[in-house]
């Protein structure tokens, strides 16, 4: 029978093949025809035509793998807030909850897996959470937006001197600045961390100590192989960027942002009744940006919590209130909101309180 799901795949393979066939064969096959002199001077038009395409193709592609890949690291991440908590290992195939059949790799694949299934389990039929694929969406989205800014955008929205514009798509599968590859997999791994939380908070389970513990490790330990990922130091009146700063100035920019963080946390945790979520998140975002990242984001925490307090749902039942603003909304998912706001606009706040 053939159904919407494989007219998809068809469409999908189809167009697999047409981008292959873009930007490997049809490549090739100019080249050796160029180099055996047999090009034909008519075709020069044709060729501009054809490299426009192309572009556009390698755009496209560029846009699919890193939207996959963040739906890969939320599969995982999904995995590790579903386990962690409850006291069990990584390892292992995932299984349904139900039948506790082991899934396949097909089942297991981001957005599709589910979608193929309809949303059940293959074997047992019986209905799986719409939140993995809508988890995979949202960090798919975050990884999509940090990597177009951070890394493809040449750091537009980073306090950095070296601001570089958009050079093309090609330079940045082909000559890529290591520097902003480096700053755009530490900010994702922060990011990602907060999403863990929030995933993790959505199933009213205490966040464990290991992930926080893990995530504070390479905050501080990849800083210290290359310091030039810290942006902002401990001292407003210093220079902004971290690239020629080591020792005292470096671990008293990861101590004041990490205490700073922690003590914001537990203010608005103190208020929020969220346990320790919102304290270990804002001191990993005081360790791996800086204090002033804490400030920041405590703003675009308020306007986020405010916004999300005018739309919560209306009717809420008294134990439910009891349990405070944590029961209704999710504090850790308004924490990678406010980061990711913070991040995306890092620049201008970063310039709107330089000192004079």
């Amino acid at each position: 029978m053939f159904d919407r799901f494989s007219m998809v795949k068809s469409i999908a393979w189809l167009l697999g093949v047409l981008l292959v066939l873009l930007l490997v064969v049809l490549p090739l096959l100019t080249a050796l025809l160029i180099d055996s002199g047999r090009f034909p001077a008519s075709g020069v038009r044709f060729l501009i035509a054809i490299e426009g395409v192309q572009k556009w193709g390698m755009i496209l592609f560029l846009i699919a793998w890193v939207f996959f890949l963040g739906g890969c690291i939320a599969s995982f991440l999904n995995v590790v807030a579903w386990r962690v908590p409850r006291g069990r290992g990584i390892l292992g195939s995932s299984k349904c909850p139900y039948c506790n059949v082991s899934l396949s790799w097909r089942d297991n694949l981001p957005f599709v897996g589910w979608i193929r299934n309809a949303g059940r389990c293959r074997t047992c039929r019986l209905p799986i959470s719409a939140r993995y694929v809508i988890a995979e969406f949202i960090l798919g989205f975050v990884f999509l937006v940090i990597i177009g800014f951070e890394f493809v955008g040449g750091g537009w929205n980073l306090p950095i001197s070296n601001h570089e514009s958009f050079a093309g798509i090609e330079e940045v599968l082909f000559d890529p600045n290591w520097h902003l590859l480096q700053l755009t997999i530490f900010h994702l791994i922060l990011l990602s961390t907060l999403f863990t939380f929030a995933l993790i908070e959505t199933d009213r389970l205490p966040i464990p100590k290991s992930i926080v513990l893990f995530s504070l490790m390479l905050g501080i330990g990849l800083p210290m192989i290359w310091p030039e990922l810290l942006l902002e130091s401990w001292n407003p009146f210093s220079a902004s960027e971290m690239l020629e700063r080591t020792g005292l100035d470096f671990g008293l920019t990861i101590l004041v942002g990490g205490l700073a963080g922690v003590a914001t946390g537990w203010l608005v945790s103190s208020l929020w009744r969220d346990g320790l979520a919102l304290p270990a998140g804002f001191g990993l975002v005081g360790v791996f940006l800086g204090w002033q990242s804490v400030l920041w984001t405590l703003l675009f925490f308020g306007v986020a919590a405010g916004t999300a307090f005018c739309f919560r749902p209306t009717r809420v039942s008294s134990e439910v209130k009891s349990k405070g603003n944590s029961a209704v909304l999710n504090g850790s998912a308004l924490l990678l909101i406010a980061t990711l706001l913070h991040v995306l606009t890092w620049r201008w706040t970063a310039l709107a309180v330089a000192p004079f």
